[in-house]
């Protein structure tokens, strides 16, 4: 979860709040890139969940509940 926080934070810099509602976040974890394998449902919530509580810390709430997410899931 460093990784995924990490990650996240350096991608949402200088993003403003008001910006903040308009992001899509892709997920799919590195293990899963290119090797055919998927995470499952329990996995992507679990990432889903901790991303969401990162765009709350940085963004309040109401901002984080507007963002948009695409994870691949079998």
């Amino acid at each position: 979860m460093k990784v995924v926080q990490t990650q996240t934070e350096r991608c949402l810099e200088g993003v403003s709040k008001e910006l903040a509602t308009s992001v899509i976040v892709a997920y799919e974890p590195v293990w899963a890139i290119g090797t055919g394998k998927v995470a499952t449902s329990e996995q992507a919530q679990e990432v889903h969940a901790f991303i969401r509580g990162l765009l709350t810390k940085l963004f309040g709430d109401v901002a984080a509940q507007k963002v948009a997410f695409f994870m691949v899931v079998r």
